[in-house]
């Protein structure tokens, strides 16, 4: 048997992981940019509540397209429409969720936090997330996320630097 180091078996682990991550997106016929129209927070109204993750990724606007909607895609509502944190302001920074229930702030996230968005309720369907770099005052970006329903939510979206990753029907 052929001995190989550590290091060499991981990569191949990574390259064969990567194919196999890639590949159904691929050949899918419902691959979207961001989520899948199945995994749609929507399917059943309004939710009640959703599930994010902070991530170091680009800052993007990747949402789910429908096309039976007009417009098939939520219009971008990011502030400003470029990279606003460098990598390592990304490394822990204050997150502030304004929402008509209230507002939440989350200091000190690091990447892979959970940030729940709950008590959406059927007020203003606008919720504003707004990003700074820990220790520092002044918010450098800001999101707009509609989420009445009249576009589809869906697991995966991008809003920024959240990612959706569950919800909680009403």
């Amino acid at each position: 048997m052929k001995q190989i180091s550590r290091r060499t078996a991981l990569k191949q682990g990574v390259a064969v992981g990567t194919a196999a991550w890639v590949a159904p997106m691929i050949v899918s016929s419902k691959a979207h940019a961001a989520g899948s129209l199945s995994d749609d927070a929507c399917g059943t109204g309004r939710p009640r509540a959703l599930q994010c993750v902070y991530t170091v990724g680009p800052w993007a606007w990747d949402v789910c397209h429908d096309p039976t909607k007009n417009p098939p895609t939520m219009p971008d509502q990011r502030s400003p429409r470029s990279e606003p944190l460098t990598w390592h302001e990304k490394q822990c920074v204050d997150i502030e969720i304004n929402k008509p229930s209230g507002n939440v702030l989350h200091t000190g996230v690091v990447p892979g936090t959970p940030i729940p968005i709950d008590s959406i309720g059927n007020k203003n369907p606008n919720i504003t997330i707004r990003f700074r770099p820990h220790g520092t005052h002044t918010w450098v970006a800001s999101m707009l996320v509609h989420v009445s329903c009249s576009q589809p939510l869906c697991i995966g979206d991008r809003h920024g630097y959240l990612d959706l990753t569950g919800f909680t029907p009403k």
